[in-house]
């Protein structure tokens, strides 16, 4: 926390925060899809510095695992036809490459545009990521339960990870048992580490942003 949201906190200052960092991401579903925005910044050489933005889009109703081919895995993987995916939405009309002084402007036509609610903070980043990587990988995992030995344990740690009345503390710890279980798989921990690098980088002040805007 900066400072300055320490001070606003302590005095119960309703005010928005902008951080301008290097980079993020930020997590949300749209119409029975989840997204993600990551984005990056450029610094100023022959022109003006910008922020590059780039949308991903992972469609539950599409289980075959295309998802590890956006992730560049070896060939076994190949065969899979992508779900999770750039995209560019008609209506959305939000360039790629965002400049420094656009660069609040743009979200809040993005948050407009979308009206969704996002995960509020990391454990909740962590559940989101977790479920597009068990639904990206749901045709890999039970060819790889003939590798585990307590495969009731196993696949009630899988369920209960992803079974929404248990609070988040509670799925989070089913989601690093089942990691355990896979933790000698090289090809899913690779997948893994490509998806926590998109969770440790996200925006936690752009999702509170979001889900204050969204709610008025």
């Amino acid at each position: 926390m900066l400072i300055v949201e320490e001070y606003l906190k302590r005095n119960s200052i309703d005010l928005d925060v902008i951080k301008y960092d290097h980079q993020g991401s930020f997590f949300f579903e749209y119409l029975g899809n989840k997204h993600v925005l990551t984005y990056t910044w450029h610094p100023p050489t022959y022109w003006p510095g910008y922020y590059h933005f780039e949308f991903f889009r992972f469609s539950g109703l599409q289980v075959q695992n295309d998802f590890l081919k956006w992730s560049n895995l070896v060939n076994e993987f190949s065969k899979y036809d992508k779900t999770f995916h750039s995209f560019d939405h008609k209506d959305l009309k939000v360039e790629n490459r965002v400049y420094f002084d656009q660069f609040e402007p743009a979200l809040r036509h993005i948050f407009s545009f979308f009206k969704s609610k996002s995960p509020g903070n990391l454990i909740e980043a962590t559940l989101f990521s977790w479920d597009i990587f068990v639904k990206g990988l749901d045709s890999y995992l039970p060819n790889y339960l003939s590798k585990i030995k307590d495969k009731a344990k196993f696949l009630t740690s899988v369920y209960e990870s992803l079974n929404l009345n248990n609070d988040p503390y509670k799925r989070l710890e089913y989601t690093k048992a089942v990691m355990r279980y896979l933790e000698f798989d090289i090809h899913l921990m690779d997948f893994k580490g490509r998806i926590n690098r998109i969770t440790e980088r996200y925006s936690q002040w752009m999702a509170l942003y979001n889900n204050k805007l969204v709610s008025k």
